[in-house]
């Protein structure tokens, strides 16, 4: 069986999903696309878990919506702070993690004088 189920997807894809998991509607899938970002259990830290989704919460820093994964030299992140409205997606061609790149570009995204805020 193909990697991931043979799902395939590139970052326009991406950043629409989030866009929606970000103001989810109020219709389907809207509930669902919300319930799956609300903590339900704690992971360690400051590290809550949804359904399928991370949810970083520090001090004095905007909560982080965000998941990860990577196969056959491919690794991924895409993560959303719901506080500034915007959402962050990186692809890559490495074994080597992405998740900090994710984490400066989700922050960086939310400071007024960013390029692009969303």
């Amino acid at each position: 069986m193909p990697a991931a189920g043979s799902l395939r997807s590139h970052a326009e894809d991406m950043m629409r999903f989030l866009e929606a998991a970000l103001d989810p509607p109020s219709e389907r899938p809207g509930p669902a696309l919300q319930l799956a970002h609300t903590p339900l259990g704690k992971r360690r830290g400051a590290t809550s878990l949804g359904l399928g989704w991370m949810v970083l919460e520090r001090r004095r820093r905007p909560t982080v919506i965000w998941h990860n994964g990577g196969t056959w030299g491919f690794c991924s992140f895409a993560g959303f702070v719901p506080s500034a409205g915007s959402a962050v997606v990186v692809l890559s061609n490495t074994t080597r993690g992405v998740e900090r790149l994710g984490f400066q570009l989700a922050e960086a995204a939310r400071q007024p004088s960013s390029p692009r805020g969303r």
